[in-house]
């Protein structure tokens, strides 16, 4: 019976763990200290669903346009309502034919 030395994969924390002590360390030629954000890093109260968050945003992506949300106009409106409708049929019709499918296996 042979006898063998039994060596543990390192887990995934050890791996990045691992990882960035080479990143951080002086023999990798990106050094931690050279790495700067691409704007100025501010606070920014940040709404969403009614509630309020304090977040840190660069002013790179403050220039991005603000998007106001349209209203659909009444032809847009009965587009929509097209599409509903062809889909709740579709699904109806889907759900006829697997129950068509399962009488017909239940027969055979």
């Amino acid at each position: 019976m042979m006898k063998g030395i039994l060596k543990r994969s390192p887990s995934f924390d050890e791996q990045f763990a691992s990882k960035f002590a080479n990143i951080s360390n002086n023999h990798h030629p990106i050094k931690m200290n050279s790495i700067k954000p691409l704007g100025v890093v501010k606070k920014k109260i940040i709404r969403f669903n009614d509630s309020v968050y304090v977040g840190e945003a660069t002013t790179d992506y403050d220039r991005r346009p603000s998007q106001e949300p349209t209203e659909l106009d009444e032809e847009n409106k009965a587009d929509v309502r097209k599409v509903l409708k062809a889909y709740k049929e579709d699904q109806e019709m889907t759900r006829l034919l697997m129950r068509f499918n399962q009488k017909m296996n239940h027969l055979c």
